[in-house]
């Protein structure tokens, strides 16, 4: 039995090698959406309709169909699947099964083909009835051994289920001799439907003329048997074909993928908790290093300083960049990237594209040059965060590996079912060897070692690249040749949007901006408390900073604050939690919310989310630039005036614990 699994977007992630030998395919072939070609093309749109039909109303998929070998010949399959759900009810992917029921399918036509031929024999030959009757000797003896050596169990009833012929397979899994068969009805074997069921079900199979299902039978030593039967209805002589097969063997297997789809469910878990408390103490420390960076080049400096500032900077930065690139890889990896689809302008995200990267270009001396197509839509929808991420890494690789000429980026739409959008960046950089063309996508592999001590990097953009178009359902491949370029190529399903919905934009005026405010930092690392004072040295605003949550909401009770950062991991209570039992006491005192912003080094999808859950009114991610943490501030000032907050604090014990307080 061939199994496979697929992502939510139907494109494949996993086949077993028997379904790659009933594909006629190798692995590399049936990747991605490469298990289509394998279809027969009179089936496919007949395949897509029911899928998509499936997926719509939320049944399993099943269907017999076919498979055309590129080598040449056609296999019946029957093909199974369902949906795979995530902890929070989405769709995952799928995974299923096809069966090659090719035997089976020319059994059955075999048969029906004999036992016409047989009739027609019979009424244009009653003249010549011995000739006739050594004919139908001949093929009854052809047909008995063609039912002995099935490795199926095979039975004929009349039109009312009484058994009429029976093999010695059958005989051998019912534990029953072929004489006390003949003197049975398949209702004395079947244990899952009722006498009752059975006359309605042999009722239905007289309509239709043919069905396959599941069901059990009950052994001679009273071992029930799961079975599936495909069974068809001989109109002509009344009588059913039925052929059985023991799914003992293929319960086993299914059991198997089962555990095995809990074991991968386990792992995937386990690998998330793992990013959660990578992506926080990686980050940690950056925030410090850039952030004293930052502060460090305010400062008076010498040029020789300053330049060896603005190289810590860059390493900072370069490694912060190489952090995101790991944990974003392995965030796809372990199904926790989530898609934010949006209605977005191709063509402001070029121009974007274009602005920034052009710099760099023509400090190499090249040209950088961008086009969208007048078939491209005005509005689209896409993820625009995923969209640029794969674009910058594409072109900013290009001009990284191209000395002389130009970079050219285009985008187009392939008119089909579905249309498709096709992006391309082309260089005449030092290009690609051929056989090098593949493995460049994967994590950790570049194309020479000595590129590498040349032009730096680390392997892991194009594979992150290949992964986010992937999870947005299309494909990558490059085209290159050494010494004259490459071009690298992505195609998605395109959807055309409405132009998204224009935002009231507030005008310069600030509500008290840079007015004095009362901040309240919960920050356990020290580094990250001396960060923040330095940020806020040159401002009226007064920090207070307290160790961990419980300090924070015993800080709340007793002071008046205008605002809270509230850090996620600490210790003795965490940022969320501490959250909670302030808006809690707030709801409870009638107070107006604090404006709380919840600070973490989680890097993670759904971090965001999380942090509105708890109450938070806003979410940084860290490190977290000066520029960016006044910006939020004066935000804050203008969503909630400080007049909004709560005057005066209630009469309650000071803070369990020491704060330090800053102003100015």
């Amino acid at each position: 039995m061939g199994v496979f699994e697929t992502n939510a977007a139907g494109a494949c992630v996993y086949v077993n090698d028997q379904w790659l030998a009933i594909a006629g395919m190798n692995r590399d072939e049936a990747m991605g959406n490469g298990w289509a070609k394998a279809l027969h093309p009179d089936d496919r749109e007949r395949i897509f309709q029911e899928w998509e039909n499936s997926v719509l109303q939320q049944r399993p998929f099943e269907m017999e169909y076919r498979f055309q070998r590129p080598s040449g010949g056609t296999s019946h399959v029957l093909g199974m699947a369902r949906a795979l759900h995530g902890q929070a009810g989405d769709v995952t992917g799928f995974a299923g099964s096809v069966i090659d029921i090719t035997e089976r399918k020319l059994a059955v036509a075999e048969l029906a083909h004999y036992q016409a031929r047989l009739e027609k024999l019979v009424e244009k030959r009653t003249r010549e009835k011995e000739a006739a009757t050594r004919s139908l000797n001949r093929r009854n003896a052809l047909f008995s051994s063609f039912v002995a050596t099935l490795p199926d169990g095979f039975c004929t009833t009349d039109g009312n289920g009484r058994i009429l012929e029976v093999n010695d397979h059958y005989c051998r899994l019912s534990g029953y001799s072929r004489p006390e068969l003949l003197a049975m009805r398949i209702q004395d074997v079947e244990s899952t439907e009722s006498p009752e069921e059975v006359a309605a079900h042999i009722a239905y199979v007289k309509q239709h003329g043919l069905d396959r299902f599941q069901t059990r039978h009950r052994a001679k030593s009273g071992v029930i048997i799961p079975m599936e039967v495909s069974v068809a209805y001989i109109r002509e002589h009344q009588q059913f074909v039925a052929f059985l097969r023991d799914m003992r063997p293929w319960e086993q297997v299914i059991a198997e993928l089962r555990q095995a789809l809990v074991q991968a469910e386990t792992a995937s878990k386990a690998k998330g908790e793992f990013l959660t408390v990578m992506s926080h103490e990686l980050r940690t420390p950056m925030n410090v290093v850039i952030g004293m960076g930052d502060l460090l080049l305010e400062t008076d400096l010498d040029e020789v300083q300053r330049g060896y500032v603005n190289k810590l900077q860059n390493a900072g930065h370069n490694l912060l960049e190489l952090i995101n690139q790991i944990l974003d890889l392995s965030k796809v990896e372990a199904d926790r990237m989530q898609l934010v689809e949006q209605s977005v302008s191709l063509r402001d995200i070029f121009k974007e594209l274009i602005d920034l990267l052009s710099v760099v270009a023509r400090n190499k001396g090249l040209e950088l040059n961008g086009r969208v197509d007048e078939t491209v839509p005005p509005w689209i929808l896409t993820d625009p965060l995923r969209l640029k991420q794969v674009l910058f890494n594409l072109v900013g690789n290009a001009i990284k590996f191209t000395e002389h000429g130009d970079v050219a980026v285009t985008a187009t739409v392939m008119p089909g079912r579905p249309a498709m959008l096709h992006i391309a960046v082309r260089d005449t950089g030092i290009g690609i060897a051929p056989h090098e063309t593949e493995t460049i996508f994967e994590a950790f592999t570049q194309s020479d070692a000595s590129l590498t001590r040349r032009h730096g990097g680390t392997g892991l953009g194009l594979a992150l690249c290949r992964s986010l178009v992937a999870l947005m359902g299309g494909r990558i491949h490059v085209e290159s040749m050494i010494g004259a370029g490459s071009t690298f190529q992505i195609f998605l399903p395109i959807t055309e949007a409405v132009p998204p919905v224009p935002t009231d934009d507030r005008d310069g005026a600030q509500h008290g901006a840079d007015s004095p405010l009362r901040i309240l930092l919960a920050e356990d690392v020290e580094e990250n408390q001396m960060l923040m004072r330095a940020y806020l040295r040159e401002t009226p605003y007064r920090l207070t900073i307290v160790n961990h949550g419980a300090e924070a909401v015993a800080m709340v009770r007793s002071e008046p604050f205008d605002l809270a950062f509230m850090d996620v991991q600490m210790p003795v209570m965490d940022g969320y939690t501490a959250t909670r039992a302030i808006r809690q006491w707030e709801r409870e005192t009638g107070r107006q919310p604090l404006p709380i912003i919840a600070l973490t080094a989680h890097a993670l999808e759904g971090e965001a989310e999380r942090s509105k859950e708890a109450g938070c009114d806003l979410f940084l991610s860290k490190p977290i630039k000066k520029q960016r943490l006044l910006e939020v501030i004066r935000h804050i000032q203008q969503e909630f005036s400080p007049n909004d907050a709560p005057a005066t604090a209630p009469n309650a014990p000071p803070a369990p614990t020491a704060t330090v307080a800053t102003s100015g």
